[in-house]
């Protein structure tokens, strides 16, 4: 652990021969040679067992050997013998956030900040540990207080833009993260981040604008193309999502790629993309649904129809699949479940003028005039002119009925 440190001033040492000691294993622990160092402290303890200095020392050189449980019985014993010692403080914190126990050393942290606060280490830390527990703003104070005492590095930065994400601030993430990338143009793991928190903020150009400074990064070319397939300029981001899955042919860049070439009316191209994806992950739903989308498209409706089946399956409450199965169950004249379909999408999601129209040419197929009637009725009212060629159906099949049933 290359921030632990040796103390210094060896705590009121009367005697030279205690004082040699502690230096002779100081030597040793410089030089690495921590068993030997050990050696002397153990001695030197067990004849001094009031002395703080050789109990804290003890914690380093176990702490150096990576000894973490022994680490932290000496540095208690010697905050025991002198509390508030910053540096075993220090250490000790340093001890437990390696083992992941940050609850225990965020007291420990908080001392060592107020008795160092122009000291950017222990901020630093002490944000780590708050962003661990989930205290995200108590994390963003630290990290902020952080990068006001470290001009030029970027860790107090990257923290303060992650912390702010956490708390879905995404414009000031990305206020932070721009600041890092400044100084560390190179970086791209932090240009990455920078784009994240842009496409968080909703600023969808300035994330273009990061990936495109970006091409030669698979990832960072598989985000440029999903913004790109959003703002509908399909071909230009085809080209950028067949560039990354060439490099990284994962599951989640097939399944772009094959949403992006089903978008630009190719659905023969998606499907050995999305059937391969399939194999790899056959539990996505997300894949099933593009899949059947692509066989609808194909005109393969029994296919189709069976995977949104297997999506409904999966998930009851998906509303895509149940809209999806319901259209195909139309096409494929199966009424009555479809039927069925519809009345779980309306559950799940209210009742809008799709759900009439689709309902009432169910109903108008089954013969059931009057529910058929009133169901056309409500499409009407709900319409208002947005879809005018089912709303002209829709009137020409009201006259029919309304003969039919003598009104």
């Amino acid at each position: 652990m290359p921030l632990l440190v040796l103390l210094a001033l060896l705590l009121a040492i009367p005697a030279s021969g205690q004082t040699d000691a502690l230096a002779a294993a100081s030597r040793l622990i410089d030089q690495q040679q921590y068993a030997e160092a050990l050696k002397i402290l153990v001695e030197y303890a067990d004849k001094n067992p009031k002395d703080a200095s050789a109990q804290f020392n003890l914690g380093l050189v176990h702490s150096l050997m990576l000894s973490d449980s022994k680490a932290v019985l000496f540095y208690r014993r010697a905050l025991e013998l002198q509390p508030g010692l910053t540096e075993a403080e220090w250490n000790l914190a340093q001890v437990y956030f390696r083992q992941k126990q940050y609850s225990d050393a965020l007291p420990l942290l908080s001392s060592v900040v107020e008795k160092k606060p122009k000291d950017a280490r222990p901020l630093l830390l002490l944000a780590d540990c708050n962003l661990s527990v989930g205290r995200y703003a108590e994390a963003e104070q630290a990290y902020r207080r952080a990068s006001e005492l470290d001009y030029t590095g970027t860790e107090a930065l990257i923290g303060l833009g992650r912390s702010r994400q956490l708390q879905k601030k995404g414009r000031e993430a990305a206020e932070a993260f721009a600041i890092a990338a400044q100084r560390a143009p190179n970086d791209r793991s932090i240009l990455a981040e920078l784009g994240a928190a842009y496409e968080q903020a909703n600023m969808t150009a300035e994330a273009i604008g990061v990936y495109r400074g970006m091409l030669n990064d698979p990832a960072a070319r598989a985000r440029l193309g999903v913004l790109l397939m959003d703002a509908g300029q399909i071909q230009e981001s085809i080209e950028h999502l067949e560039y990354a899955h060439g490099l990284d042919p994962s599951p989640a860049n097939k399944l772009v790629l094959g949403l992006a070439y089903l978008k630009n009316k190719k659905p023969g191209a998606s499907l050995p993309l999305v059937e391969e994806a399939l194999k790899a992950s056959p539990d996505s739903l997300a894949l099933r649904m593009l899949y059947g989308r692509i066989l609808r498209d194909l005109k393969r409706y029994e296919e189709a129809a069976l995977e949104f089946q297997k999506v409904v399956n999966a998930k009851v409450d998906h509303g895509e699949g149940w809209s999806e199965l319901a259209g195909m169950l139309l096409v494929l004249k199966r009424f009555e479940p479809a039927l069925v379909a519809l009345e779980r999408l309306k559950e799940l999601q209210g009742e809008n003028a799709a759900y009439f129209y689709f309902r009432a040419t169910a109903l108008d197929a089954t013969k059931q005039s009057k529910l058929a009637l009133e169901s056309y009725q409500k499409f009407l009212s709900l319409s208002k002119d947005q879809n005018p060629d089912e709303e002209f159906k829709a009137r020409q099949r009201i006259r029919v009925l309304q003969k039919v049933l003598g009104k």
